[in-house]
């Protein structure tokens, strides 16, 4: 009986260890929370859940779960919460805040749990911002092709006759002999075709956008010539306040451009506030991801729920003579530079918009870790590509010939391949061709000195993933790769994530006591004659549903060959 015992209490402890091996080493966020008193209280976290949200272990155990969402989420915690306990669990997706203030969503997973009489949940939190973004660019480029299919059509279709009506109308206004009040309407017309006029320029810009122009600059000094030349409204005080970091690391961006996206913001801000109020803007730097930080905030009204999930939709507008373009544009710019943008409600009342911007790549924090091909008949591009990304961390091999070209990229086994279109021996497009037949994993960058978008879209539908114009700047081939090796980087996670927690549910919370045991070799005793059903019986939140699930899995495998139901 004593050795007996002794070695249930050797398998249990050795059970908690894997347990808590596993919950220390997950990459998603695991959370313990109370379910009974304090609903929500924090009373254990994993290190991966520390990270996620900016605070030390010991900070998170001082909060309560509803410190971490953003406002509009806290506000339905209580309530949300209840209806979990009811239900035992809880799927869903939310908006989280870092102790920094930034925000990303978060697709939490949680169930109700019992130890030692009590009650709890296990909540893991996956950050999806990259599954966010790859939505949302998808649902863009769907707008964008109708967009640019509008836009062609338009743009011959109504802008000559419009600025032949124009013209006919101000010619009219000049020569004819008429009222005050005829004058007046006049100007009206023409006032109303110069609307219709922007708004198809707009559409243009948006359906149509050009490549940045970059070059390492201050995101103070586009603040400060914002600033500079836009005059307050005359019919309410709009007080502006700064707090600019002045150790600010550069960013490699078009000025025009994020000029043009602040603006955006900055004018947003104002009509927000038909009243009067305060505006302030805020600039800091993210050492540890490399982000130049910039926030704009409101005191107006604040963004309603609905009005948030379309805000950066082309065509939405809350205004009566809006053209629902400004902030598509906004973010548009924004992510081509590699950066992101969000919009939530301020805590004290108002609208707070937020972006981050990437370092240039001498004020960058981490190194890269890569391996990038280079195949360029020019001998200049590719030595210069390669000691530029080298000094990035990146490991480069680059060809200027195709001879064996296929064979030389297997076994490099490259992360990205920056490949010509133009080379003498044989075309990129046929090179791209073959590296697809082949099943070769490496993301392909195009390089064309080809200002048409033919060849680029051609490329992009046979399995590109990009391309850059020559002459390309060396930032804009560094910010397009590292996009490429964070997004890779990002797969690897989420591959391992799945592996560990399919893991995790199939034998640590089951457990691997005798009695588990037993009833493992009874099943498999049991599959042998293959039954048509099996029923598990027992109280509530004894793991019916996961000894199931473990059954299936790590038995029986594909179980829809037995038809069992459990």
């Amino acid at each position: 009986m004593s050795h007996s015992l002794k070695e249930y209490w050797s398998k249990l402890e050795e059970s908690e260890r894997k347990h808590r091996l596993l919950f220390e080493n997950a990459k998603d966020a695991v959370f313990l929370l109370d379910a009974e008193r304090d609903y929500g209280r924090i009373i254990d976290a994993n290190p991966a859940a520390a990270k996620m949200h900016g605070y030390s272990r010991y900070e998170l155990l001082n909060l309560n779960r509803r410190d971490l969402l953003a406002p509009d989420h806290a506000k339905k915690f209580d309530e949300r919460f209840k209806n979990a306990i009811h239900d035992k669990r809880f799927v869903a997706e939310s908006i989280h805040v870092r102790k920094d203030g930034t925000v990303f969503p978060v697709e939490v997973s949680a169930s109700l749990i019992n130890i030692d009489g009590h009650k709890y949940f296990l909540t893991f939190d996956r950050d999806i911002t990259e599954r966010k973004q790859a939505e949302e660019k998808l649902i863009r480029t769907e707008q964008m092709k109708l967009c640019g299919e509008m836009a062609a059509s338009l743009a011959h279709e109504i802008k000559n006759p419009l600025a032949g009506i124009m013209a006919s109308i101000e010619v009219l206004h000049d020569e004819l002999n008429i009222t005050e009040d005829d004058r007046m309407v006049m100007k009206t017309i023409i006032e109303e075709i110069r609307r219709i006029e922007s708004l198809l320029n707009e559409l243009l810009n948006f359906a149509r956008p050009v490549r940045p122009q970059r070059m390492p600059v201050n995101a103070n000094n586009i603040i400060e010539s914002i600033l500079t030349v836009q005059a307050s409204p005359k019919d309410r005080e709009i007080r502006v306040m700064k707090n600019l970091d002045g150790s600010l690391p550069d960013i490699v961006v078009d000025p025009m451009q994020i000029k043009q996206a602040l603006l955006n913001l900055y004018a947003n801000a104002v009509e927000a506030m038909p009243d009067g109020g305060a505006v302030s803007i805020r600039t800091s730097a993210d050492e540890h991801k490399g982000m130049v930080l910039i926030e704009i905030a409101d005191t107006g009204a604040g963004i309603t729920e609905e009005v948030k999930e379309r805000i950066f939709q082309p065509f939405f507008s809350t205004k009566s003579k809006g053209t629902g373009l400004g902030l598509a544009i906004t973010k548009q710019i924004i992510e081509q530079h590699g950066g992101i943008i969000h919009a939530y409600n301020n805590k004290e009342g108002g609208a707070v918009f937020t972006i981050s911007l990437p370092f240039a790549s001498e004020h960058g924090g981490c190194m890269p870790e890569g391996k990038i091909f280079v195949l360029d008949d020019d001998k200049l591009i590719v030595m210069m590509l390669e000691r530029a990304l080298k000094k990035s961390g990146y490991t480069v091999k680059y060809e200027t010939t195709v001879g064996d070209i296929i064979d030389k990229i297997k076994s490099f086994s490259p992360d990205v391949l920056l490949l010509d279109v133009n080379l003498p021996e044989k075309s990129g497009i046929d090179i791209l061709r073959e590296i697809k037949e082949e099943g070769i994993p490496a993301q392909v960058v195009m390089l064309t000195s080809d200002n048409s978008a033919e060849t680029a879209v051609k490329a992009i539908k046979m399995g590109a993933v990009d391309y850059l114009t020559k002459p390309f700047n060396m930032e804009e081939v560094k910010i397009v790769i590292n996009n490429l090796i964070e997004k890779l980087r990002l797969v690897h996670e989420v591959e391992h994530l799945r592996r560990v927690r399919r893991e995790y549910f199939r034998k640590d919370i089951i457990g691997e006591s005798p009695a588990i045991l037993r009833l493992k070799s009874d099943m498999q005793k049991i599959a042998e004659v293959r039954v048509s059903s099996v029923l598990i019986t027992g109280e509530s939140g004894t793991g019916k549903e996961l000894m199931a699930r473990c059954i299936h899995r790590s038995m029986f495998g594909d179980c829809t060959q037995y038809a069992s139901p459990l």
